[in-house]
């Protein structure tokens, strides 16, 4: 068995955070759009993420994961990378196993930073928590960009906690990246939504150390903002809808402020926020 790697080498993701009562609706919004459609296609997914006991990968921008998808395994390595305009960017490696164990000889292959070697070399990483969660997966083309769209349903579990997972995750195959980001807000235009900024395994690891991202220190630039604001809408957070509208107030767009705030203290996401928020990352991202 030879080590994969994916064929774009940095996976970019685009991440849409949606309530659970609005799911059912998904499919036949999906089919308005104006584009060649495949699926959906329904897997049943169980992930297991692997870290030191203390989280050491997680904390140096590393994941280690093994996805159980029927009768099939696939171990996983995610590095992360600089943001860009709001898009989730990893270098991404998988490689088929045989079972939820980890393949230590494929994995020390992986060039990972050298302070990292040693914890892969020592054996010393334990299955820390785990995903279960009901995929609907579309392959999308538009033009000459094709695209995965999947929403994601269930709950990432550690020990005796468990937190939500609730999202569309629009992610490149290959094409352009804002013709993805065009195509993720023609969906999300169709259904209340926000940008979103957790991924599963900061879920994960936020549930195991019981971390609120809302005790994290609110920043104050108008881009780490708008993230603070996607975060606070996150079911890990609450979702925090005051922490919400404090962040909306203090970024300052009077029209967002009109069209938003208000349905926002009422504790409903509006339609149309998730476009705003990702039009505003663009233009304010510090990359």
């Amino acid at each position: 068995m030879k080590l994969v790697v994916t064929p774009q080498a940095i996976e970019r993701e685009l991440k849409i955070g949606i309530q659970v009562n609005h799911a059912n609706d998904l499919d036949q919004f999906i089919s308005q759009l104006n584009v060649d459609l495949e699926g959906p296609e329904d897997l049943q997914i169980k992930d297991t993420y692997y870290d030191t006991p203390c989280g050491l990968l997680h904390e140096k921008g590393l994941a280690v994961r093994i996805r159980n998808v029927a009768d099939s395994y696939i171990m996983t390595v995610k590095i992360k990378v600089d943001d860009e305009i709001g898009i989730s960017s990893r270098r991404e490696w998988h490689v088929g196993v045989k079972n939820a164990e980890l393949d230590l000889d494929y994995l020390r292959q992986i060039p990972v930073p050298i302070s990292l070697r040693p914890v892969l070399k020592n054996n010393v990483l334990q299955p820390l928590f785990k995903n279960h969660f009901d995929r609907l997966e579309w392959i999308l083309k538009v033009k000459e960009t094709k695209m995965s769209l999947a929403f994601d349903s269930g709950f990432t579990v550690a020990g005796s906690r468990q937190s939500p997972i609730s999202e569309l995750e629009l992610e490149l195959i290959n094409g352009e990246i804002d013709v993805l980001i065009e195509t993720g807000m023609s969906v999300a235009d169709l259904i209340p939504s926000y940008m979103a900024f957790i991924s599963k395994a900061e879920r994960g690891h936020r549930i195991l150390q019981q971390s609120n991202p809302m005790e994290d220190r609110r920043p104050e630039c108008r881009f780490r903002l708008l993230k603070w604001m996607g975060r606070s809408l996150d079911p890990l957070s609450g979702p925090n809808f005051r922490e919400a509208s404090e962040a909306l107030i203090k970024i300052g767009d009077p029209e967002a402020i009109s069209q938003f705030l208000g349905q926002i203290r009422n504790k409903t996401i509006p339609l149309g926020l998730a476009r705003w928020m990702t039009t505003k990352a663009r233009y304010w991202s510090p990359s």
